[in-house]
């Protein structure tokens, strides 16, 4: 079995070490194997991870918000986590308020009826539909989601983003 080095994985993706231990703590990385200290993955993996293909840009209306794993949030007592907790499933009621809050977000009306897609180095996490917001403190958003239906994840689905620097929030 040949391993490959997160470092390797890092540059065959075209993303940072960083980038590949969030793809790692989030889950997306199925095989591992670690040797004291060092993390490596199986060839195989880094072949699928780096033959996801890009969501189509035809794709609909989605606000992506970048997540990490799950930290406990010190700030909301409402939910256990905040990120994405590899162990739970989507539409566990805890991960989607993991993921559907506090966010910075300007004109969150736009997003309500259409998508918001948790991602992690590019790679969807899930599929939501907004279906309504409230504002907390500072103007950060709790969006109130529901799993999206199958025909409105399949563009994005198994699929994954162009890397971008900062915050990512698609304009259209």
């Amino acid at each position: 079995m040949e391993l490959i080095a997160r470092s390797v994985l890092a540059d065959r993706l075209g993303m940072t070490r960083k980038a590949v231990q969030n793809l790692i703590d989030t889950g997306l990385v199925r095989d591992i194997v670690t040797s004291g200290r060092n993390v490596y993955v199986t060839a195989e993996e880094a072949d699928r991870l780096e033959s996801t293909p890009f969501v189509p840009e035809d794709h609909p209306v989605a606000l992506m918000v970048k997540v990490a794993a799950a930290i406990k949030d010190p700030n909301d007592d409402e939910r256990p986590w905040q990120g994405w907790n590899k162990d739970v499933e989507a539409q566990d009621p805890d991960q989607i308020l993991g993921v559907g809050r506090w966010w910075q977000v300007r004109d969150p009306d736009r997003y309500v009826g259409n998508l918001l897609i948790p991602i992690t180095a590019g790679f969807v996490l899930a599929v939501y539909r907004v279906k309504g917001y409230r504002t907390g403190p500072g103007k950060l958003r709790a969006f109130d989601l529901e799993v999206a239906s199958a025909d409105e994840t399949k563009p994005f689905e198994g699929h994954r983003f162009p890397l971008q620097q900062g915050s990512f929030t698609d304009p259209r």
